[in-house]
Formats: C-alpha cells, sequence, structure tokens
C-alpha cells in the first residue's frame, strides 16, 4: 500500500495536490441511464472544468472496475479525492474504489453516499449472486464498512420504500453512523438521487475541499 498524503484538515496541501471527484450509479442504472447520478457529476464537471487542480470524472456504474479506476486517476496525478455513490454505487461500487484510491497513494477525503445499499464486497458482480444477497433489502440486516482511512463519510437516505440506506461505519471496529433522512417523506429510493436535496447536499459538502483545490 502506497503512503497516503495528509488529509487536508492537517492544515498542509501541497502545490502539487490535485482533487479527484468521482460518480457511482446505483443497480439498473447504466451509463446511458443513470440518471440523477450522471446529472450531478455532469454538473459538477461543467461548473469545475475551469480549475487545473480539479478533475471530475464521468459517472460509472456500481460495478465498473474500481482498481482500473483507481490507476487511471493515480495517472493523472489524483492525490486527494471525493467519491459521490447512490444505491450498489454507495454501498459497494464507490466503497471498491475507495480502498483502491488507498493502495494507490490517494486519499478518500470525503465519501457523499445517497441512499446506499449494502452488498457483500466479496461477491461477484453476476446477477444470480445479487439476488442471493437478500440483505441489500432490508434495512438494519447489515452494515456497510469503509475503510478507516476515508476522512469524512456523509450521506442521506430516504425512508419512504426498500431498500433503503443500511448504516454505515469506518473500519470494523468504528462507530455506527446512521445517514440523516430527506426532509420530504415523499421522495423514495428511485427518486433521491436526482432530488433537490441531495444535490444541494453535494454542494454544500463539497464546497471547504473544493474551495482549497481552487486556490491551488
Amino acid at each position: 500500500m502506497s503512503q497516503l498524503p495528509p488529509s487536508i484538515h492537517s492544515g498542509f496541501i501541497h502545490i502539487d495536490s490535485k482533487l479527484g471527484i468521482t460518480g457511482n450509479s446505483g443497480y439498473g442504472q447504466t451509463r446511458g441511464e443513470a440518471r440523477g447520478m450522471a446529472d450531478t457529476m455532469n454538473r459538477l464537471q461543467e461548473e469545475l472544468e475551469c480549475y487545473p487542480r480539479i478533475k471530475v470524472y464521468d459517472c460509472r456504474v456500481w460495478k465498473d472496475n474500481g482498481k482500473r479506476q483507481a490507476k487511471e486517476m493515480k495517472r493523472d496525478g489524483i492525490t486527494h479525492a471525493i467519491n459521490l455513490g447512490y444505491s450498489y454505487g454507495g454501498g459497494y461500487g464507490a466503497n471498491k474504489l475507495s480502498r483502491a484510491e488507498i493502495k494507490c497513494g490517494i486519499r478518500p477525503e470525503l465519501v457523499l453516499l445517497c441512499d446506499p445499499v449494502y452488498r457483500n464486497l466479496a461477491l461477484p458482480t453476476l446477477f444470480s449472486a445479487i439476488v442471493l444477497c437478500g440483505r441489500s433489502l432490508m434495512p438494519g440486516s447489515a452494515m456497510i464498512t469503509y475503510p478507516k482511512e476515508v476522512t469524512w463519510l456523509q450521506g442521506l437516505r430516504q425512508t419512504k420504500n426498500i431498500p433503503s440506506a443500511h448504516d454505515l461505519r469506518k473500519g470494523k471496529k468504528g462507530r455506527t453512523i446512521r445517514l440523516p433522512a430527506v426532509a420530504d417523506k415523499n421522495i423514495g429510493h428511485s427518486e433521491i438521487d436526482d432530488c433537490k436535496e441531495w444535490n444541494s447536499f453535494v454542494d454544500a459538502s463539497i464546497s471547504p475541499v473544493v474551495d482549497l483545490f481552487k486556490k491551488l
């Protein structure tokens, strides 16, 4: 495992540091039909493309190869990352990517999850394995464990229907993190990644990190 750069909370950002922002969509969504998460990533690309120390990547689907993307980010000079994930893209895709980034020496500075759904990281990405992963449908039935090296782990959940967000923790012995629910109780799992509250939450959460890299 490569040595990670200091978190931005250390108060030190090297002049050559570079921020990568990634997004993973949910199960059933494709590159062409990623809906809300793709819209979020496209908007961030338009807003941040003029800053040389920030790169926003195209939205990926939940089962994309995290190791391959982390290596791509390393070649691009990325030192710190903001990873967004929706549904399986939050419980699996962004999780796999965060672990691969750490091995490449990239610090997952902020992970933002939209109604993340548990999926065992050891299972293959075949449909038959997904069907057997019934725990993903029941809130409280599983815990999504992110690596302890993630600096911030935040997100939103909905309470209207299943699947619904599972609880989180950083490291196997980390404290339980229960994500706050969106204010609008009429928003369900299929709408949450495209709702105004999620996009406002993303903007507010990434601003402190993005603003530091804008100045480099």
